[in-house]
């Protein structure tokens, strides 16, 4: 059955009694041919599912999450499509491949491990008057180490890499007009929104650094609901205070929250990483913030979190 005539006619024998009709099949055209001769141009990724397996004649590379999987017998329109497709595989599940070999008829893939057993054969078959690629072996069995992180990717092509965000850009729309824009969300998307910032005075000399990681902002919203905020002498030809602020865990014990490297402890220093931290906890009124008996710490806390209850550190009151 190729069209809606088809299906009208087989309806009608079921649904009749008067007469006996016989289904003699003249010639199978399976979906592959169908769509290899459809003149379809979805950006979208297309799909189907025919009985040697299933077809992608275009695939949104951001789609490929941890649910998708190869599997033999799986055909892709074009070469660059396959091998675009096991480059994303592998950023997604932290390795690397080498390519064993290349050309116009077969590609053999191998994890780039000794003795990992991953690899991969695909080769191209003619349907009708185009070709396609076909994976006709897959182990997808990897026994190297994924615990460590990579620092470069070999498959980490600009050409991947634009294609991983794309679309996410495009449907953004409006929202990012520049390139800062784009820096800014595709960092929040991957979970890089750790906060640094830095102030010189009028000469360009430095005066401050702040420093907060992504996990410490993700994870501070778990913890308690109260900050120690401390400071102690840097031992160096510079001098200067380090500032620092932490939070108990479910477990009692400290994680850390923010850093700051300031001159020495004085209003302005105390106030502008107050201003920083503020950043990080938000308009919150049920937070405790802890801390000795410095003055500039309680100017600075009344000024920046005047909703904020501030204790002082027992240690201290001794």
């Amino acid at each position: 059955m190729t069209n809606d005539n088809d299906v009208k006619w087989v309806y009608h024998i079921i649904t009749s009694n008067v007469e006996r009709h016989i289904a003699l099949i003249v010639h199978y055209v399976g979906l592959l041919s169908i769509c290899l001769g459809s003149s379809s141009s979805s950006s979208f990724q297309t799909q189907i599912h025919d009985d040697r397996g299933r077809f992608f004649e275009n695939m949104d590379m951001s789609k490929v999450d941890s649910n998708f999987a190869l599997k033999v017998q799986d055909m892709f329109s074009t070469k660059s499509l396959f091998k675009k497709c096991v480059q994303v595989i592998a950023l997604r599940d932290n390795f690397q491949y080498v390519t064993m070999k290349s050309n116009n008829e077969v590609m053999i893939l191998q994890c780039v491990i000794e003795n990992c057993k991953w690899s991969l054969h695909a080769s191209c078959s003619i349907y009708g008057d185009r070709s396609i690629w076909v994976l006709t072996r897959f182990d997808s069995e990897r026994t190297c180490s994924v615990d460590f992180p990579l620092t470069d990717h070999r498959q980490a092509t600009f050409t991947v890499i634009k294609d991983l965000i794309k679309n996410k850009i495009f449907l953004a729309g409006s929202k990012l007009s520049t390139p800062k824009d784009i820096v800014h969300f595709i960092c929040g998307e991957h979970g890089l929104s750790s906060v640094i910032e830095y102030k010189v005075d009028a000469g360009g000399r430095f005066l401050y650094f702040f420093m907060t990681l992504s996990a410490s902002i993700s994870g501070c919203q778990h913890c308690r609901l109260v900050i120690s905020i401390n400071e102690t002498s840097l031992k160096n030809k510079y001098d200067g205070t380090l500032l620092s602020a932490s939070t108990p865990d479910s477990n009692d014990h400290i994680f850390p929250l923010a850093f700051c490297v300031v001159d020495s402890e004085n209003d302005s220093s105390w106030t502008w990483f107050c201003n920083q931290l503020k950043r990080i906890i938000g308009e919150r009124n049920d937070v405790v913030i802890v801390s000795d008996r410095h003055r500039s710490i309680c100017k600075a806390i009344k000024v920046v979190f005047s909703n904020i209850l501030h204790c002082i550190c027992l240690v201290h009151l001794l």
